[in-house]
């Protein structure tokens, strides 16, 4: 696989992204929130790629989780770019 890694405005992207899910957030009842602890507005990464990993998993926590709350939380920590998708779903058993 070839990334394609250029600069993005990762909060902008991940919050286009998000709001595809709102409407599925409403139908279900459930808590959906963003929250963003990133230090530089612009960064190097195949953005393209993020979002096709965030929706998916995004769909997984909105297809296992019928009530309480699903959370994209993302973080950048000493240079490094992290995307964290937290649930109340049934998880893995």
């Amino acid at each position: 696989m070839v990334l394609n890694e250029n600069e993005a405005d990762v909060r902008k992207e991940i919050m286009a992204v998000s709001k595809m899910f709102e409407m599925d957030a409403k139908q279900k009842g459930i808590k959906y929130g963003l929250i963003f602890e990133i230090i530089h507005k612009m960064i190097i990464v195949d953005i393209k790629r993020i979002c096709q990993i965030v929706v998916i998993l995004l769909s997984n926590a909105f297809k296992y989780t019928y009530e309480g709350e699903i959370q994209v939380i993302c973080k950048e920590v000493s240079r490094i770019f992290r995307i964290e998708v937290s649930d109340t779903g049934i998880g893995v058993k």
